[in-house]
């Protein structure tokens, strides 16, 4: 009897283990896409002031 629950607790924490790391591994890589976007727009961002800047200039 108690070797079956030792048994069916070991599983339920091994698969409560997988589970977090699969939504650990997702929440990541969702986190990694969102920081990659947000350095793509300041990099955009600084070309639009730097081209907003060289069209100042040049109607002086």
């Amino acid at each position: 009897m108690w070797v079956i629950f030792l048994l069916s607790a070991i599983g339920f924490a091994i698969g409560a283990l997988i589970i977090f790391s699969i939504g650990w591994l997702v929440i990541h890589k969702i986190e990694m896409h969102i920081n990659r976007q947000d350095e793509s727009f300041d990099i955009e961002k600084e070309v639009y002031k730097e081209i907003k800047n060289q069209m100042k200039k040049g109607d002086k």
